[in-house]
């Protein structure tokens, strides 16, 4: 007996699905799961009540031995969950198709004594009794309840179904293994895929005519099925090969083949490929549709180029295929991605304009357009209008809303989102838990994190106990961001134990569990070591990835090297290069952009930075905005403004457009010359040539003015931001002032010394909702150091306190700078200020400690102030104090970061003190530096001249 419900579109375009029921054989052979007795049957009644006027009517006719119930629409479709429950479990009714009855022979019989005796006036009635007591599935039965798992990416129940075929003595067709292969397709598993291919060759099922085994041809579908399975991991080579084989099966390729080959292309984020599989369906006379454009469309917008994307819409239009909706969604992902969000409204428009909307998936794209620009408060109106179309709810929506607060370290609001979901029985997925974990790791908060962890597992378990996680269970996405969490506090030791709990939870799970460590674990793992910046701790992540049996990827290798370029050991950067592509890992355009940058910015050597860039040309990798980026920073820094200009005409000689990132750059050129007026002439450059500044340009122009301190100016620059954020109506807010930009502002008002104009920047700054953060305070507290007010500054450290803001190394720095700026005061002893600068000092070693609050121990700026700060005390300087100092510096501050300043600063005092010894040591130090290229030979002169100077080139009995 066999139940179909049947699918359609009705008048309103509403789409209700088919789905088959049916009990397999007594004895089925294979893998088959227990099943019903074959004497059951079922019968599908309306769920709803008869007064509803859009309730399912129900009508069981008999048509070739199948007993059909045609739903009339609207139906609610099903999934093979609800068929497997069906199948296995014949008595549980599912609401969401209908109440769904057993039919045994019993009620049959029970129906046929309460319906009129047989009478020859009567034969059709007769006719459907028999039938209903004795009914066969037929071969597109079978092909139909296959698809259903097919289209769930089942192949297990997949093959089942076929199991069922086969035991009923059905030959399979190319139908029934194009579908088979399609459940395979549909997970990327390419060698189950081909597995099916051998079989449809190879005669399964006993098909066999005079002893030869009749062979299933593939036709067009098949060979497109399989390359579906190859384009879903973006294997071009692979989908290439499938092309072949189908025409060297004289199969020709249909415009779904082409999309599917144009698809692998676009996955792989080759635009060049994709275009020329466009360009040879149309030698082929096959004309593209809205799938083929749409996927055209795709690849460009995997690669950012809206313009390009914008292209092919128009060449779209220009060929006579209309838009989808889809089409026009996809197009708005580009601008989502680039938080453009005027773009992406305006794209939503021409949705609405088309009569195609606006969908789901269209506010869907927009509300990710906010997060990315960091507006949640956009994010949430646009889920207040999608709210208000009723849409379904999906997890989706609210994980990308989620992760607009997540990105902030907005905890509560996260939880927020959350709770919302569950409010609209909303279940939250992996993504969700996820997303929640990462809103606490931005937070700084690991603790949090390893919370959410534990309310997922309940009571210890595996999975939830029931209650808001209930079903879900621990991943490996969820341990890599707890993971990185810790990593970005530098706790090396938490991101260890994370890793040793993954590893404990995968043993638990046994052979068939999913926890275990990948490669993202060893990179975030990684990263906690660079952060750290224990440099030979990386190192052995990197052994212990690779003997775990992983590979290390581009982004692994770019981690090295991006720490070693911080910390300027180019060297180091260039043999991890090497070293990748020995192990066969290609160096991509981050790899050779952060080696250009330890060239170019951090060594000042622009020969090797330039090849560097030839060496891209070389291997084929493309040069972005911020590979130019770089070679301009490190010419600016060599003072060479007339090679800066020319990199933006060589961007634009192979096709980059300069960008505002770019200008920026030329911009604090002038800015450390405080030059005004040359920064605003790169301002107007950029307005000439269409490059809309944002709050970066901005802040650099203004800082312009701070360093002159020009107050006048920089107010100036901070009304015409104001004055451009209000004509853009409220839509794209680059050019709203950040906390940066009244941080800058209050740095005029700084360097003048005036206390109460700084103070009125920060109440400005509040007003407008910015929270102010460690520089906003440093700053301030420069106000009153240079107004002479020491007591001041200390009560900003107190506020800072009192805001939960940590101070940090330049805070302090500041701080001892106030303390001992000014004179005595009158009946103010100097042993009371000099005590006060050592008490700050101390303060700052023990909150260097783990735990203590302050991330960075005293850097080097800390001891050239220190020590000029003890220069105006010499009373209070004795041996015992200078050589704890000495101590202390060579044990805090790494050698490669000891600058020329605190050599000067050294010798000096230790010129003062008299030792002479240490005094040589100290040069010999940096002597051995410049040797080493680790100082400049402008740093090494200003070192050497001040060691003369001091007498160290001579004994104390005056001979050289």
């Amino acid at each position: 007996m066999l139940v179909t419900i049947l699918a359609g579109v009705d008048g309103d375009e509403r789409r209700f699905d088919r789905f088959h029921f049916l009990p397999p054989p007594r004895r089925a052979p294979g893998r088959l799961l227990p099943i019903p007795s074959p004497r059951t049957s079922f019968v599908a009644l309306s769920a709803a009540t008869p007064e509803d006027d859009y309730a399912p009517k129900a009508s069981v006719g008999i048509k070739s031995g199948i007993a059909a119930t045609n739903l009339i629409p609207p139906a609610p479709s099903s999934s093979p969950k609800e068929a497997k429950a069906l199948v296995r479990s014949p008595r549980e009714g599912r609401a969401s198709v209908g109440r769904i009855i057993p039919f045994t022979r019993g009620a049959i019989m029970r129906h046929k004594q309460a319906s009129p005796r047989s009478n020859p006036s009567r034969p059709a009635e007769d006719e459907e009794r028999r039938a209903v007591c004795d009914l066969s599935p037929d071969l597109p039965t079978f092909h139909t309840v296959m698809k259903v798992y097919a289209d769930e990416r089942d192949p297990e129940g997949a093959e089942m179904v076929l199991g069922w075929l086969l035991a009923r003595g059905l030959l399979p067709d190319v139908v029934t293994y194009t579908t088979l292969m399609h459940a395979y397709a549909g997970r990327g598993d390419t060698e189950g895929a081909e597995a099916v291919l051998r079989r449809m060759l190879e005669g399964e099922g006993g098909r066999v005519r005079e002893g030869e085994v009749l062979r299933v041809l593939p036709n067009v579908m098949t060979y497109t099925t399989l390359m579906t399975a190859y384009a879903a991991g973006g294997d071009v080579e692979g989908s290439e090969a499938v092309l072949e084989r189908m025409e060297e099966a004289c199969i020709a390729p249909n415009v779904m083949t082409y999309t599917v080959l144009m698809t692998a292309y676009t996955l792989r984020g080759d635009v060049k490929g994709a275009e020329g599989v466009l360009r040879r369906m149309l030698s082929a006379y096959v004309a593209p549709n809205a799938n083929t454009y749409t996927t055209l469309l795709h690849a460009y917008t995997v690669n950012g180029n809206a313009a390009g994307a914008e292209e092919v819409l128009a060449r779209m239009e220009a060929a006579g295929v209309l838009p989808t909706a889809l089409t026009f969604a996809t197009l708005m992902t580009v601008y989502a991605a680039r938080g453009e969000v005027e773009s992406a409204k305006g794209v939503l428009a021409r949705i609405e304009a088309a009569g195609l909307g606006p969908t789901a998936m269209a506010f869907d794209t927009l509300l990710n357009a906010y997060v990315v620009a960091g507006d949640v408060g956009g994010a949430e109106q646009v889920l207040r209008r999608r709210e208000a179309e009723a849409y379904p709810d999906f997890p989706l929506t609210y994980n990308t809303l989620m992760n607009g607060y997540a990105d902030k370290g907005d905890v509560a609001g996260a939880e927020g989102v959350l709770a919302r979901m569950r409010a609209k029985g909303v279940g939250p997925d992996e993504t969700t838990l996820s997303t929640l974990l990462h809103a606490y790791a931005e937070a700084g908060d690991p603790l949090g994190a390893e919370a959410v962890l534990l309310r997922v597992q309940g009571k210890g378990g595996e999975k939830g106990d029931g209650g808001e996680f209930a079903g879900l269970s621990l991943t490996v996405l969820m341990f890599n961001t707890l993971l990185s969490a810790y990593a970005a506090r530098k706790d090396v030791k938490g991101a260890e134990q994370v890793l040793a709990r993954l590893v404990a939870e995968g043993e638990r799970a046994g052979e068939g569990g999913n926890l275990k460590p990948n490669a993202i674990t060893y990179n975030s793992l990684l990263t906690a070591y660079t952060n750290a910046g224990d440099m030979p701790g990386a190192q052995q992540v990197l052994k212990r990835m690779v003997q775990a049996g992983l590979s290390p990827d581009t982004y692994t290798f770019n981690t090295l090297i991006a720490a070693f370029v911080a910390r300027r050991e180019v060297r180091a950067a260039e043999k991890m290069v090497a070293y990748m592509q020995e192990h066969g890992v290609l160096a991509d355009v981050v790899t050779y952009s952060q080696l250009l940058q330890g060239y170019a910015t951090k060594e000042g050597d622009m020969g090797k930075a330039e090849e560097v860039l030839e060496r891209m040309a070389r291997d084929g990798v493309s040069p972005n905005s911020y590979t130019y980026n770089y070679l301009i920073e490190g010419y600016v820094k060599a003072g060479e403004m007339d090679w800066a200009e020319d990199v933006l005409e060589r961007m634009r000689t192979v096709g980059l457009a300069p960008t505002s990132m770019n200008y920026c750059v030329l911009m604090d050129a002038y800015t450390r010359r405080r030059d005004a007026r040359g920064a605003e002439k790169i301002l107007d450059r950029m307005k000439k040539e269409g490059v809309q500044a944002n709050v970066q340009v901005f802040t650099t122009l203004m800082n312009a003015y701070a360093k002159r301190g020009d107050v006048e100016g920089a107010e100036g620059v901070l009304a015409r931001m104001l004055a451009v954020a209000e004509e853009e109506g409220g839509g794209s807010k680059d050019c709203e002032p950040n906390v940066h930009t009244y941080s800058t502002l209050m740095n005029v008002y700084a360097r003048a010394g005036l206390a109460a104009g700084a103070e009125g920047v920060l109440t400005r700054m509040t007003a407008a909702g910015w929270a102010p953060n460690v520089i906003t305070f440093t700053t301030l507290m420069t106000a009153y150091s240079r107004a002479g007010d020491p007591e001041g500054a200390e009560l900003v450290l107190k506020r800072m306190e009192a805001a939960g803001v940590s101070p940090n190394v330049l805070t302090y720095n500041t701080l001892l700078s106030a303390t001992s700026r000014m004179g005595l005061r009158e009946g103010e002893v100097e042993e009371r200020r000099a005590k006060r600068v050592l008490q700050v000092y101390d303060t700052m070693r023990r909150s260097a400690g783990k735990g203590g609050g302050l991330e960075k121990a005293p850097d080097e700026a800390t001891y050239t102030v220190l020590l000029t700060c003890l220069l105006r005390f010499p009373k209070r300087l004795t041996k015992e104090v200078y050589k704890l100092i000495l101590e202390d510096w060579r044990r805090l501050v790494p050698t490669r970061n000891r600058s020329d300043r605190n050599y000067q600063s050294f010798i000096t005092v230790l010129a003062a003190m008299g030792d002479w010894e240490e005094m040589a040591t100290v040069f010999r130090e940096a002597q051995a530096r410049f040797q080493k290229g680790q100082l400049s030979p402008r740093e090494y002169s200003k070192v050497e001249a001040t060691f003369r100077e001091k007498g160290g080139y001579y004994v104390r009995d005056g001979e050289e």
